[in-house]
């Protein structure tokens, strides 16, 4: 219903004065209050615990963790409003509003402001040829077959040997869908939770109305950091737990969507991941055209405070997830304007950009600086000829290059790390890579 209304109506962010006249909208909750108990209903107890390794005991839960107030809601609903996603965090929701009632909406009282949500055309990853990879086989006790050389450039497979594999530590996978359980790499995995969230539902591989190649991008990259099936391939940190997020629509205009990104980060948070690897990002293209809500580097908006996506990634990490994100395929820069996506430009998550294996940046590598001239990626990873799952499955298998196929291999490289020593946060992670 929302995809085919959509047709006729375009998506906005409905941001809200407060989250109700009887609650906090900022600030801590003490634990005695009632709303410490509501906002505790929405963040888990593994949350809670990874979120204790950065904040104290009194300082675990905050208003962001209330929900959005259900009567603004109901009320921009019964103005025709068609609810798409909620943000507890931001204090928003996005809405299919056709354009006559922008304006009545605007107008009720607990409305602070509205904005178009972005839809962006993704540059994917490129095909490459398996004369790209140099060496396969088996090193020590897992034999890799052809995914060796991208563990090895980034000294996976020296960890794998002393036995850290990355059990115990969860990572979310924020993409375009997953059919793991047709393949051979993937099924034998532990999938804690999925969730599609264009749909709605529990399904994150391929459904009716999806186009035929709408999960075959996040198939792949989950297969980087999580696919074992020895003599043919083993990711990155193939023993740890997972949760699956569907969150790009793409069976027209390979569009991405802002909402569906923040929605599903927030529900990782809330079931605890550990880190958050995420092959998406945003840009300043608009397949509509030009647009109130476009991001571009011009305007200064790649400074990791602005775009939502930024905003969503910054809270993740300061939550004590390890947020990675590709820098996307824009292109080499000159080194003083961006080509960089958000939420790529966030100073607190790992940015990753694509190298060759023999060690030089990968031409269509996207690089800084922010606009507040920060040096982005963070680290460069494998990220041309790279050798994953393909669909259909069951035993399919191919090579691509982009900074997709690099972030599924520093967000392995990160829980690695936290599979060993647990106790770091996403900054001392951050630094351990850079370093």
């Amino acid at each position: 219903v929302q995809l085919s209304y959509s047709q006729s109506a375009k998506k906005y962010w409905v941001f809200f004065t407060d989250k109700g006249p009887s609650r906090p909208s900022s600030g801590l909750l003490l634990k005695s209050s009632t709303h410490y108990e509501e906002a505790l209903k929405y963040v888990g107890a593994r949350a809670l615990e990874r979120r204790a390794k950065i904040r104290s005991a009194d300082d675990l839960i905050d208003a962001a963790d209330l929900p959005v107030n259900e009567s603004y809601l109901l009320q921009i609903q019964n103005l025709g409003g068609i609810l798409a996603q909620r943000s507890r965090w931001m204090n928003a929701a996005s809405f299919y509003i056709r354009p006559g009632f922008i304006s009545a909406v605007d107008k009720l009282r607990f409305v602070k402001y509205i904005q178009p949500v972005i839809n962006f055309r993704d540059q994917r990853n490129t095909e490459a040829s398996l004369s790209s990879i140099q060496s396969f086989g088996k090193l020590g006790v897992f034999d890799y077959g052809q995914s060796l050389a991208q563990l090895q450039m980034i000294n996976i497979p020296v960890l794998h040997n002393l036995g850290i594999t990355g059990k115990g530590v969860l990572i979310g996978m924020l993409d375009s869908g997953f059919r793991w359980k047709e393949h051979e790499a993937l099924q034998t995995r532990s999938i804690l939770a999925e969730h599609d969230f264009i749909f709605n539902d529990d399904v994150t591989a391929n459904q009716v109305t999806d186009s035929k190649n709408q999960d075959s991008h996040g198939t792949l990259t989950f297969s980087v950091i999580g696919g074992y099936e020895p003599g043919k391939l083993i990711g990155a940190a193939f023993d740890a737990d997972y949760i699956l997020g569907k969150t790009e629509y793409i069976p027209s205009e390979t569009q991405q969507e802002e909402d569906n990104w923040v929605a599903a980060i927030e529900w990782m948070e809330s079931y605890g991941v550990d880190v958050v690897s995420s092959s998406l990002g945003y840009n300043d293209f608009d397949p509509q055209g030009p647009s109130i809500g476009d991001y571009t580097w011009e305007n200064g908006d790649f400074d990791g405070k602005t775009t939502i996506t930024a905003k969503a990634a910054a809270r993740a990490a300061r939550l004590g997830v390890v947020v990675c994100t590709a820098m996307g395929n824009e292109g080499n820069g000159d080194g003083v304007t961006g080509t960089l996506l958000t939420p790529a430009d966030t100073d607190s998550i790992i940015s990753v950009g694509a190298a060759a294996f023999n060690r030089t940046l990968w031409y269509l590598s996207s690089t800084g600086p922010t606009n507040d001239r920060r040096a982005k990626p963070d680290v460069v990873a494998p990220g041309v000829g790279v050798y994953h799952a393909t669909v259909p499955g069951p035993s399919t298998y191919g090579v691509s290059s982009g900074t997709s196929l690099a972030t599924p291999l520093t967000a392995g490289a990160a829980a690695l790390l936290l599979s060993a020593r647990p106790e770091l946060t996403p900054i001392q992670i951050r630094d351990a890579l850079r370093s």
